[in-house]
């Protein structure tokens, strides 16, 4: 195979691999990039100029550029990384952080990358793979097509001719070879192949022996040489030129050599174009192996009718190995229905759509050998066939399922408990609504949720009107203060009448209602009781503010590796101990790796509160679990500040549904908001 065939064949197959790259790039969120330290070049694919929404027609950006990209609370983040990678010289690397883009949206990315090294071991570069971790929409279909690189012939092939006599000396050379060799014509005459102002390298680089120069081998064999590639090491050029040598002998009538001819051809381009077509396939080829999700290529088979009736493996990653199962040597080159025989035909007309419509898909699959969830895209490189991109999502399903069940229990735990569970809210014109109130309701006030909901002021109006003054000025102090509302009362149904405790947090909201989250207990029978049975009422009391520090360090699991620790009141040195012990002991039990420790009942946070705290937030990091802070409201953010504490080391989000997307997150799972 000569070497303009040899290149045709690596362009084709560069051609086929930027598809399947670009292609898998698409569906799986992806994009590849290298950082030059020398010249510091960014390069980049398509796909991470679409990840950061980059025109390709302007380029990769300066590293400044993109720095300024970043989410101003990674930058550290992710300079720091970078900076200590080139400064210790880190074989690998991993970076999470967010980008801001062009329309003011968040979009959160994961850098994996290794460094580059010279022969010497000192560090020259970097380059890996970047993963859109928001997964929020699909990947942008159309994508611009591919700039071929390479030319795919290379034309104009000027041919050096040398001749030499029969003791090597040089008796001709052309203007060509002078341009090839370095050297003029009259400094050619007369030289001799041995001479140090010029040598010739093997492909490897190391100098040729003497009896492998072109000239010598014609002499030794006395036949014509075709095809030889050397390296011509010229003094005045900092790179190797490349030749294609051919030599022929001429001989005398009794055959001795007279003279030698040597052709040769400058294929230096044509060389460094192999070079470079080797090393991208080698970046392809490493980027395919090392690819976090299952690759796999398929060729389908039809029957006589030309309908899919089975399909054959062409080729799997490594990852596809992991996940699976399945090796090469299991399904390589085999048929699906003989290398497994249990597929069923459902699949086979699925995969064999893609294949000869060219229509992409993307499904859910539950493999029940491997006891495991996929999500999985098809799509087709080429008529005939069609490639899957398989993505683990066994955690994520098993994380929405555990989620399901706390809801069922949250939900199971407001329907059983004593009294009712309730929502009331205060707009700004003092409007009031329930917009929540469990089933609990209808017993206690003798309305159903349904019409309590619609009516709030058909549970005001049964209140005894003696206490009626009393709940509407304590709301409103708790309204104001942000306090917790905690109160007794009567209510007046069917001419009896009932005591009502009321306990609830209220949260200032975005519209700047206010909105209280509470339960309200009977106590009708604590307050009969309490004239004939002081001590027992005591004791009742007791009990009751036994049971509420126990719920005032409640520990809730709500998936694998995340708990969740809802505080309301206000903290001190007992209860910070009480705190600390109580999720020390679920982080043991649940071995929870994020605490998420809601502080939207806090009302009240002074330095004492931060210390404490920050006291179980240390002790939680030294049980190697991270600590994430939410709910912190309006009024205790101010008193932060006003106090001077220090929170700019802890972690803190809005409210416990983002704490709980940024804890998912910060254990790899890709948290899809619809």
């Amino acid at each position: 195979m000569d070497t303009n065939q040899k290149i045709t064949e690596l362009e084709a197959k560069l051609q086929k691999q930027t598809f399947l790259f670009k292609r898998s790039e698409e569906l799986a969120q992806m994009g590849w990039w290298s950082f030059d330290l020398a010249s510091q070049k960014i390069t980049w694919t398509n796909g991470i100029f679409r990840l950061f929404d980059r025109d390709p027609a302007l380029g990769e950006p300066e590293f400044e550029t993109l720095t300024e990209i970043i989410h101003p609370d990674d930058r550290e983040i992710h300079n720091t990384a970078v900076a200590q990678t080139i400064e210790t010289g880190s074989e690998k690397f991993q970076i999470n952080y967010r980008i801001i883009l062009s329309d003011g949206s968040i979009r959160y990315l994961q850098t994996q990358g290794e460094s580059e090294f010279d022969e010497q071991g000192n560090i020259t570069g970097l380059q890996g793979i970047v993963l859109d971790l928001t997964r929020e929409k699909r990947i942008k279909e159309d994508l611009q097509g591919s700039t071929r690189e390479y030319q795919s012939t290379i034309e104009g092939l000027v041919v050096g001719v040398v001749v030499h006599a029969a003791d090597t000396h040089i008796l001709f050379s052309n203007p060509e070879a002078s341009n090839i060799l370095g050297l003029t014509v009259e400094q050619m005459l007369g030289k001799e192949v041995i001479d140090p102002t010029w040598r010739f390298v093997y492909e490897d680089l190391s100098t040729m022996k003497i009896e492998d120069y072109p000239v010598s081998k014609v002499l030794s064999t006395k036949n014509p040489l075709k095809n030889h590639v050397l390296g011509i090491v010229r003094p005045d050029k900092e790179y190797i030129t490349w030749a294609l040598v051919n030599a022929m002998p001429l001989l005398s009538h009794d055959g001795e050599i007279e003279k030698i001819i040597v052709n040769f051809v400058n294929i230096t381009e044509r060389k460094q174009a192999m070079e470079a077509l080797w090393e991208r396939e080698g970046q392809y080829r490493m980027l395919f192996d090392k690819m976090l999700n299952g690759f796999a290529l398929h060729e389908i088979i039809v029957d006589e009718d030309g309908k899919p009736c089975d399909y054959r493996f062409i080729e799997i990653n490594p990852t596809f190995q992991t996940m699976t199962g399945i090796t090469p040597e299991m399904v390589i080159g085999k048929r699906v229905l003989e290398a497994l025989p249990g597929t069923k035909q459902y699949w086979i007309d699925i995969y064999g759509k893609v294949a000869l419509t060219g229509e992409p898909i993307r499904f859910e699959n539950y493999a029940e050998a491997l006891d495991k969830h996929f999500e999985v895209f098809a799509f087709c490189p080429k008529k005939g066939r069609f490639a899957t991109i398989f993505i683990d999502i066994t955690e994520r399903k098993n994380a929405v399922q555990e989620l399901r069940k706390s809801e069922k229990l949250l939900s199971d735990m407001a329907t059983n408990i004593p009294g009712a569970v309730y929502q009331f809210k205060l707009d700004t014109e003092g409007q009031q609504s329930l917009p929540y109130v469990s089933d609990g309701w209808l017993d206690l006030f003798g309305i159903s949720p349904e019409e309590a909901q619609q009516n709030s002021e058909s549970t005001f109006a049964i209140i005894h009107p003696d206490d009626l003054p009393q709940v509407a000025e304590t709301i409103t102090i708790s309204a104001q203060t942000l306090e917790p509302w905690a109160h007794q009362y009567r209510i007046v149904l069917d001419g009896k009448t009932k005591w009502i405790l009321g306990h609830s947090m209220p949260e200032k909201q975005e519209d700047g209602a206010v909105l209280w989250n509470g339960v309200l207990i009977d106590i009708t029978p604590q307050k009969e009781a309490e004239t004939k049975h002081e001590q027992l009422q005591q004791d009742i009391i007791k009990a009751q503010q036994y049971a509420i520090q126990e719920l005032s360090v409640p520990i809730i699991p709500v998936m694998d590796q995340i708990i969740i620790m809802p505080l309301i009141g206000s903290i001190d040195s007992m209860r910070a101990s009480d705190l600390m012990r109580a999720l020390l002991a679920g982080i043991s039990e649940y071995r929870a790796k994020v605490v998420i420790l809601d502080i939207t009942g806090v009302a009240i946070v002074d330095t004492g509160v931060a210390a404490h705290l920050d006291k179980t937030i240390q002790a939680a990091r030294l049980k190697g679990a991270r600590t994430i802070v939410t709910g912190i409201s309006d009024a205790v953010a101010e008193t932060i500040i006003d106090l001077g504490i220090d929170w700019s080391k802890i972690e803190t989000v809005r409210d416990l549904q983002t704490g709980l997307m940024v804890a998912l997150q910060q254990l790899g799972f890709q948290v899809t908001q619809r």
